[in-house]
């Protein structure tokens, strides 16, 4: 019973000091180069991942606003007209802003300070 319990006394240690490490190791403060890349990886793909799920949205909300007409040829595309676009708007302008600050953003790593002598 007491090696059980001292097994997984030793077990939480050992996960608390690990998520503290990487919690520590995480820091966007310090300037090393897997903490650039890593920073870099996750802000690009989180303005990907934020601009597609509004896009989505977006898309979503045209589907559903579109009603068929059983009297006429049905629509394979539901492309909506002016109004229905109007109305999704916004989600549309909030994709395009998070694609722009993809592409706006620097990187990071490429801002390294650079010597300033000249050699001559």
């Amino acid at each position: 019973m007491y090696k059980i319990f001292r097994q997984r006394k030793f077990c939480w240690l050992i996960s608390i000091i690990l998520l503290i490490g990487m919690q520590w190791s995480c820091a966007p403060t310090k300037n090393t180069a897997v903490r650039r890349a890593y920073h870099n990886v996750t802000s690009r793909y989180n303005a990907y991942f934020n601009g597609n799920e509004s896009l989505k949205a977006g898309i979503r909300q045209l589907e559903d606003a579109h009603q068929d007409d059983y009297s006429k040829i049905l629509e394979i595309f539901k492309y909506g007209d002016e109004n229905q676009a109007a109305s999704v708007y916004p989600q549309m302008d909030r994709a395009l802003e998070k694609a722009a600050k993809v592409i706006d953003k620097p990187v990071s790593y490429t801002h390294l300070t650079l010597p300033t002598k000249r050699i001559v």
